[in-house]
């Protein structure tokens, strides 16, 4: 079984992946490439190296590490407690690890200027939690721009995924926005490889188009897999656009799904199948589809629904897909008597394996990650204090750690799990809203290395 990189974050989850994708081919090549990034991007490195050669048409892939079953019991804790990390920065919205353990995470920039656009800041730490080097973008026309996912692929390189706004216009108590998805790859150094874009229409008069979801995933071939969309469907039925990238950034295939979800439906996460097909978790706010949907592709190219389950007081914060294209779902619940984490389970084909509600789960559970042998990776919060657990492939509970504060935190929130494809590393990361007013809210990490 191959192992994987598997990233979690708010926004989307890449999943283990065995084969390359198999994305229906399209002469359509909108998508852009450049080695120099159009935005403005600066770095600084304080360590690593790269030594990576590339040749553009030559096959390029790497070595396929083994599953050893690293997290079916309880790791050491490596960075003794949770941390601050970079109190500059705002809240983290991407992770992923590299072999070695290193790890990614990308952030939001702090701005002092309540008024400032934000840029976006990828950081890469070494295993113990340093400092490598840090690249900030702010986007080609200086606007607000946001990370959506970090991915690394087996050679160590990573890759960040960004809305980039292009224009702004506020009217009548609305904000119209039009924006573009972009992909960033860099060397193991932090120095620009190239950058891509997926152009979007221009912003539609007559309703904002600034929530534009994607996802990011790499198979073994070091190919990119890029899935996008907008929660506004300005047209029913939901559209979702697959593209899949060569190591260099140019386009091999591209395809446009079209789903049966009706329009107001939330598109909350989404994950890659094994053969590179997606998944959706869509989240409702209409009465026609109370609860949760996924949906996949269907044998004609379209989007259909393979999994369903809760209500209106579920709310869905994570998906990931594992090594059988197995999925798995966690979030919480808010009964009457407060929240409660749940985890729901799902065969390949979307029958439900397992259902967890409350005990042993955190009442948050706010990211998933699947290792190539199955096991079920979650981190989560109770209150002010952050949880990492895992579950066998049957939803039975293995172990958890609790992450103990070293600052005073009125309330902390967990939003990314990522496994290095070595099994070198388990990290776990989100944001503490801190008691003192000044920064007032850092992001946080917590570092695991297996028994």
């Amino acid at each position: 079984m191959t192992a994987r990189c598997v990233a979690v974050a708010a926004l989307l989850v890449a999943g283990c992946a065995d084969d390359a994708s198999t994305v229906v081919a399209s002469t359509d090549t909108s998508g852009t490439s450049s080695d120099a990034s159009t935005g403005t991007s600066s770095s600084a490195s304080t360590g690593g190296s790269s030594s990576t050669t590339e040749g553009g048409g030559t096959s390029t892939t790497a070595d396929e590490p083994t599953c050893a079953g690293a997290w079916s019991s309880r790791p050491h804790s490596h960075t003794a407690s949770w941390v601050a990390a970079a109190p500059d920065l705002d809240v983290p919205f991407g992770l992923a690890c590299a072999p070695g353990g290193d790890f990614v995470l990308l952030h939001r920039s702090r701005e002092a200027d309540s008024q400032a656009d934000p840029d976006v800041v990828t950081v890469r730490y070494d295993v113990d939690g340093e400092v490598r080097w840090t690249d900030a973008y702010a986007g080609s026309m200086g606007l607000e721009d946001v990370p959506l996912a970090a991915a690394v692929d087996a050679l160590g390189r990573p890759y960040a995924l960004v809305r980039e706004h292009l224009a702004e216009v506020h009217a009548s108590g609305w904000t119209f926005i039009d924006s573009r998805i972009v992909v960033l790859a860099f060397d193991e150094a932090g120095g620009h490889r190239w950058r891509w874009e997926l152009p979007s229409d221009p912003a539609n008069p007559d309703w904002p188009n600034d929530a534009r979801h994607a996802a990011l995933a790499i198979d073994g071939d070091l190919h990119l897999h890029v899935a996008a969309t907008s929660d506004y469907q300005v047209t029913d039925p939901t559209e979702l656009v697959l593209v899949e990238l060569d190591p260099w950034g140019n386009v091999l295939a591209q395809e446009t799904l079209v789903g049966d979800a009706p329009w107001g439906v939330d598109p909350l996460r989404y994950a890659l199948a094994p053969d590179g097909s997606p998944r959706v978790m869509v989240e409702a706010d209409v009465a026609a589809l109370p609860g949760a949907r996924i949906y996949a592709r269907g044998d004609d190219g379209e989007l259909v629904e393979v999994a369903s389950f809760g209500g209106d007081r579920y709310r869905p914060e994570a998906l990931a897909v594992g090594p059988a294209a197995e999925l798995v779902v966690g979030g919480y619940a808010y009964p009457l008597t407060g929240h409660r984490g749940f985890l729901r389970g799902f065969a390949s084909d979307g029958t439900e394996s397992f259902a967890i509600d409350g005990t042993p789960l955190p009442e948050h559970v706010g990211a998933v990650a699947i290792d190539c042998d199955g096991t079920i990776v979650i981190a989560g919060t109770n209150g002010d204090r952050a949880e990492v657990g895992a579950f066998d492939p049957e939803g039975t509970w293995l172990w958890s750690a609790d992450l103990e504060p070293t600052v005073a935190v009125s309330s902390a929130e967990a939003w990314n799990v990522a496994l290095a494809p070595d099994a070198s590393a388990l990290v776990a990361a989100g944001y503490l809203d801190l008691v003192a007013d000044d920064p007032g809210r850092a992001p946080w990490f917590a570092v695991f290395v297996p028994q």
